[in-house]
């Protein structure tokens, strides 16, 4: 009976040390987002966007979510873990887009994990998922 109650209590502990180490690779791992909100320049958490944010994006930069480019100059992406591309892809607000476009064909979108590889540009953020 002695071990029963040893074993449970080691599994409790080692559970509770592993939620904790699973929380704090969490925290490293959200990237933060620099956002115009309320007409300010401020840096947030990827995690804590919401639908309509613009995001500032610039060579070098995680794409923390989904979104619409309003502005951009010589703006490209790469989007190799998305499409399997090579090369990066050139990104512009100004991309006639159909429909029904694949998302590697949506040339005026910049998706969640995709790295800025040239210039800068102004997003809207669609979703944050």
């Amino acid at each position: 009976m002695l071990i029963v109650i040893l074993n449970a209590v080691i599994g409790v502990i080692q559970e509770s040390k592993a939620e904790k180490a699973l929380d704090a690779l969490k925290k490293l791992s959200s990237p933060n987002a620099r956002v115009i909100r309320d007409g300010e320049q401020k840096l947030v958490r990827a995690s804590k966007l919401v639908p309509g944010d613009i995001i500032l994006v610039e060579a070098g930069d995680l794409v923390p979510a989904d979104a619409r480019i309003l502005e951009s100059a010589s703006l490209k992406v790469d989007e190799s873990a998305l499409t399997g591309e090579s090369v990066p892809s050139e990104k512009s607000a100004d991309a006639i887009v159909k429909e029904e476009a694949s998302l590697g064909d949506r040339h005026n979108m910049v998706f969640q994990g995709a790295v800025s590889a040239m210039e800068e540009g102004r997003a809207s953020s669609l979703r944050r998922e």
